[in-house]
């Protein structure tokens, strides 16, 4: 009879020792993905409260060679008036290569501001978007939050995109939009889709564009979300077809310039 409870007692022994296990198994688990969870919520406070302008010079320069100082790997730098936007824009084989390196190379949460590694690195595309991390106090492209009020938005229209070929572009704000990271149409520069018509059917904010190519500068909204917010400017060289209004003042521009010429001109002796 001994043997007998010896034998039956045996599979408990056992049962227990693999319950045992198990519990002991999820209760490490549930430490890991406890921790990585403490992880990924810290990395996006730090991402979204870090300082942005550790590694940048406090100006805007004036030349390529100024830039190249900065980073041998800028392609440009993009300025948007009166605001915190002033930083090197850098273009990588993918679109996560400056996700979290700073324009010098090395590691940052922080990251760059990039272009679409699918668009050409002198702005020659019809439509190119930038990327910037969501930074607290407007820095990077955290900036972008204010624009969705309208005062703000029609105070801070204008800014400047130097690219290292020489090219200076004026930038023209004309509309702010919130939208999902999924919407080809903004986020596929390869699809070749009616970006125009996008903005203007779907935009929170929007003005009558200027003339010349499209450029977006977009962030995201919050942590761990797809949902982005979305500038959207014209850019284009002096001298570039631009609105009728455009035209038109450049037509009175030389209609009053050769008028003072003419009343300048000294008769012939």
């Amino acid at each position: 009879m001994k043997s007998g409870r010896g034998f039956v007692s045996a599979p408990r022994r056992t049962i227990k020792l693999i319950d045992d296990s198990i519990d002991k198994g999820l209760s490490i688990l549930f430490l890991i993905l406890l921790l990585i969870g403490i992880y990924f919520v810290y990395d996006s406070w730090w991402l979204y409260n870090a300082s942005a302008l550790d590694n940048l010079p406090g100006y805007t320069p004036e030349s390529p060679e100024e830039i190249l100082e900065i980073s041998k790997d800028a392609i440009a730098w993009i300025t948007i008036d009166d605001t915190n936007i002033s930083y090197p824009v850098m273009q990588g084989k993918d679109n996560s290569e400056y996700l979290n390196k700073n324009p010098q190379g090395d590691y940052s949460l922080s990251g760059s501001i990039f272009l679409d590694s699918n668009n050409n690195r002198e702005f020659t595309d019809d439509y190119s978007v930038l990327y910037g991390h969501h930074m607290t106090n407007g820095f990077m492209f955290g900036a972008i939050d204010y624009f969705e009020k309208e005062e703000y938005f029609d105070k801070h229209r204008k800014g400047t995109l130097l690219v290292v070929n020489g090219k200076k572009y004026s930038v023209d704000i004309y509309a702010f939009m919130e939208t999902d990271a999924s919407v080809d149409t903004v986020f596929d520069v390869t699809v070749g889709g009616d970006i125009r018509g996008y903005v203007a059917s779907n935009s929170k904010i929007y003005r009558q564009p200027a003339g010349g190519r499209v450029l977006a500068l977009s962030t995201c909204k919050s942590p761990l979300t797809t949902e982005r917010t979305v500038l959207f400017a014209t850019i284009r060289e002096e001298g570039e077809a631009g609105t009728k209004d455009d035209i038109q003042k450049l037509i009175n521009k030389n209609k009053n310039k050769k008028k003072t010429e003419r009343n300048t001109t000294v008769p012939a002796q």
